[in-house]
């Protein structure tokens, strides 16, 4: 048991690097250009070599030919299987719709694929027209869980994405996340306004609801069973997610296990907290994925 153990976290160190999907998706787009851009900037790697020279970031089209390969530059962390990376020249162009994928590579070799859709769709009429890009994503409808693994009194946090245009969501509408437990409320967020159409990445922090009483990781892993979250504007049910709590642990979704095959569609456990904040401070957190009903 102990040699298996020991081959299977030797076999996880020596896999490759691994770049997190949700710093991937949740890059900023630029979606009312003449043509589609994105700036991949703070993205996670794990498991990051010691040279981020060795890495590099590539946009394919969907028959495999190269529009963009990029090297990248890195900063360090305080956590040594991590690196925040950005590509060399800070804007990626595409002219044509149609589906893509992002590969992150080491040293030549596909370690992480990323597949996403972009759409150019015309609005207004035939003397007046305008046009702006859809970017579709396989995380489009999901959300994550995450806190620090640390700090037992760690802040509660859920992730979520929202393409407001194509869902019919006017702007500066409102929206909270909260957290349900055996059917009651147990925590909730600030409301959030929608103030920009493109599909893109929200975070809501988790506080609990009487008065300023706290909901931190260690209220949260005390219960057991199913937690929901749901994300509501008024009455409409915009998201609704689902974490199985058991033992003071959120039980992971099966690609975010270490023995997950094919490697190169891995989704790590563990993220870099700081980075969806915009803060230059990046601290090592639990993410746990989950598909909305």
């Amino acid at each position: 048991m102990i040699g298996s153990l020991l081959f299977s976290v030797v076999a996880l160190q020596t896999a490759g690097p691994v770049l997190d999907p949700a710093s991937f998706y949740g890059m900023r787009t630029y979606t009312t250009n003449a043509e589609f851009s994105c700036m991949p900037e703070k993205l996670t790697v794990g498991f990051a070599p010691e040279s981020v020279d060795d890495l590099s970031l590539h946009f394919l089209k969907e028959d495999g030919t190269e529009v963009v390969g990029k090297g990248v530059y890195g900063d360090d962390t305080n956590y040594p299987a991590f690196k925040v990376i950005r590509i060399q020249g800070a804007i990626v162009a595409l002219p044509d719709p149609g589906k893509y994928r992002g590969e992150l590579r080491h040293k030549g070799t596909t370690v992480s694929v990323l597949p996403f859709e972009i759409r150019k769709i015309s609005e207004g009429d035939e003397f007046n027209p305008t046009y702006f890009w859809d970017f579709i994503t396989p995380v489009d409808k999901m959300g994550t869980l995450s806190f620090s693994n640390t700090k037992a009194d760690a802040t509660v946090w859920v992730t979520w994405w929202n393409a407001p245009r194509r869902e019919g969501i006017a702007m500066k509408s409102a929206a909270t996340m909260a957290l349900y437990h055996n059917g009651k409320m147990v925590a909730s967020g600030t409301p959030t306004n929608f103030q920009e159409p493109q599909n893109q990445r929200w975070i809501m922090r988790m506080d609990g609801i009487k008065g300023f009483e706290q909901f931190r990781k260690e209220n949260l892993l005390k219960l057991e069973g199913v937690v929901e979250g749901r994300l509501m504007m008024g009455t409409k049910a915009l998201r609704t997610f689902k974490w199985s709590i058991s033992g003071g642990k959120v039980k992971p979704i099966a690609r975010s296990e270490g023995s997950y095959a094919p490697r190169t569609d891995y989704w790590m456990p563990r993220g870099l907290a700081g980075i969806k904040q915009g803060y230059q401070f990046y601290h090592l957190e639990e993410q746990y994925w989950s598909s909305s009903d």
